[in-house]
């Protein structure tokens, strides 16, 4: 279902995956890299997600400046601050879901690279986002750095990262080692490079990635 909000004159779109019944509990937002759109997040690890928690629905949002929240303009011409306030977005689909399904009281969310910062920032800025996936963490992407972030959250945080990805996987070690949950993990794929929502049936022999995150969130 194509569902919209508001968040500080941002018309943010997406989709919402519902749950086998009209009072879910519990929301998992994901957020796309940067440049990239809500379909990015491969259908099958939504349905992974329906399919092994209950009362659950999933919302894929098309970040500022994407897709088709666009009404303000580009992500291209964006600026450190502009990343920064993606943020709120976050925050914003939070409320905008539980207007429509009051029964929510848990929520979660997935980030891939820059979408992976603007989510633990979100995070640190509302604690009621109560997990936090970061899938190809940077430090600092686009000037906007999540260090104070992840050092104040104090939730469950799982890090992921292929080997080959040099960046991120060092950042996904820095976070899991900075993180003070002890619920924290990290996940490093081997003999790969691939980064973000790409590492999606690019992990060989290695656990999905689907099943890694789903059984983080459960």
């Amino acid at each position: 279902m194509e569902m919209s909000y508001i968040s500080l004159g941002w018309n943010i779109s997406g989709t919402l995956y519902k749950a086998s019944t009209n009072t879910p509990t519990k929301a998992v937002i994901l957020v796309p890299m940067r440049g990239f759109t809500r379909d990015s997040y491969p259908i099958s690890f939504i349905t992974d997600i329906l399919g092994k928690m209950d009362n659950t629905i999933v919302f894929a949002i098309d970040p500022r400046g994407t897709g088709k929240s666009t009404n303000l303009g580009n992500y291209q011409s964006f600026t450190t601050d502009d990343y920064r306030a993606s943020a709120d977005d976050i925050i914003t689909a939070r409320t905008a879901l539980r207007n429509v399904y009051p029964t929510l009281d848990t929520f979660y969310v997935v980030g891939a690279s820059m979408g992976s910062s603007a989510a633990i920032l979100a995070a640190n800025k509302d604690n009621r986002l109560s997990k936090v996936v970061m899938i190809s963490p940077g430090r600092s992407y686009e000037g906007v750095s999540i260090d104070r972030a992840v050092s104040d959250y104090m939730q469950p945080v799982l890090a992921v990262a292929s080997s080959g990805d040099t960046d991120a996987a060092t950042a996904a070690q820095w976070v899991y080692s900075t993180e003070s949950s002890p619920q924290k993990q990290v996940k490093i794929y081997r003999g790969t490079s691939a980064h973000g929502t790409d590492i999606f049936g690019q992990e060989g022999s290695d656990t999905p990635l689907s099943s890694v995150i789903t059984d983080f969130l459960k």
